[in-house]
């Protein structure tokens, strides 16, 4: 069976040691999403898939179920500490999808006391799998550090830095920096509203295809009808020139965790367009005032965006352009 967000082969974890009736759950060893069927996600984290499906919701971009194919919905779970876990919970079968740092934060909240007071202690991969920072990749050990970034958990070190600039926090014009060996042009105007992130990648990143903000008459009259699969409150404000009928790189890049949710945002700051090609990424914003928390905002989620392109990078051998001559 193949990871929902398409990273590869989902590999089999034992959780008990009976052999007559073992109970399996599903890991991907390069994301380390874990993915449950309903008893064994009943059993082991105390979810019951069944009654969590009722009050889950339509996702802007749904992954599907590795087993039937069906796509998943989203169910958030609340807890007293604050953090919010959304879980991916297919209609059909009852079976249930977390992300690795997901799948931590509701062991640690759930079950984790629970077997300290019965004395059981499982000794399983899944219990070793611990939330790590989405930036610099450290593990953190103290839940109190654990900051939400959109596409993942930073600890309070990455959660703390500016987002791209380590200087001031000055409207400047053109300036270049430097971000995880991506050469970053910022080009912000005091006297107007629009700014503009030029990124150029250290490697090409396959992606062909523009972004931008539309209503629902611009997209009739300058694209017409398109065979486009964005789904739900996405499709209303966001329109691409490429299809993703079939799973081509950007179908992948964007069941990555976090786009989605870094989409909606920049929708929500102004009128966007975001072009992305192999050897560019281009994030320009028209806002109706452009002011420094505008600036850093925008700043922040492109920085997001940006960390969850390198976790693409490092899917795209499998991938290549299509044949021009087929």
């Amino acid at each position: 069976m193949q990871c929902p967000r398409l990273h590869g082969q989902l590999d089999t974890v034992i959780l008990n040691s009976d052999f007559q009736s073992p109970r399996r759950a599903y890991l991907c060893s390069e994301c380390h999403g874990v993915w449950l069927p309903a008893l064994e996600a009943q059993s082991y984290l105390g979810l019951e898939c069944e009654k969590l499906v009722r009050s889950a919701f339509k996702a802007p971009i749904a992954l599907e179920c590795p087993y039937c194919q069906t796509p998943f919905k989203l169910h958030t779970l609340e807890y007293e500490s604050g953090f919010c876990v959304d879980i991916h919970i297919c209609p059909h079968c009852y079976s249930c999808y977390l992300d690795g740092t997901q799948y931590a934060l509701v062991f640690h909240n759930q079950m984790r006391a629970e077997r300290a007071v019965s004395g059981i202690l499982a000794q399983s991969p899944l219990d070793n799998i611990g939330v790590a920072c989405c930036d610099c990749g450290a593990t953190i050990a103290n839940m109190d550090e654990l900051y939400d970034a959109e596409i993942g958990y930073c600890c309070s070190k990455c959660h703390n830095n500016p987002p791209i600039l380590s200087a001031d926090n000055k409207i400047q014009n053109v300036q270049l920096v430097t971000f995880h060996n991506m050469e970053i042009k910022l080009d912000h105007w005091q006297a107007s509203t629009t700014s503009r992130i030029s990124v150029t990648p250290e490697e090409p990143c396959l992606l062909d295809a523009r972004l931008f903000s539309l209503t629902n008459w611009e997209r009739f009259a300058h694209l017409g009808y398109r065979k486009l699969n964005l789904h739900g409150y996405l499709r209303k404000y966001i329109d691409a020139t490429e299809g993703i009928e079939h799973i081509t790189p950007w179908h992948v890049f964007l069941k990555q965790r976090g786009i989605t949710g870094c989409l909606e945002q920049l929708i929500s700051l102004g009128k966007i367009s975001l072009t992305f090609k192999p050897h560019s990424i281009v994030f320009e914003i028209d806002v109706e005032r452009m002011g420094t928390d505008t600036r850093m905002r925008f700043e922040s989620i492109v920085r997001r965006m940006l960390i969850a392109y390198e976790r693409f990078v490092s899917l795209m051998h499998r991938y290549k352009y299509p044949d021009d001559n087929a």
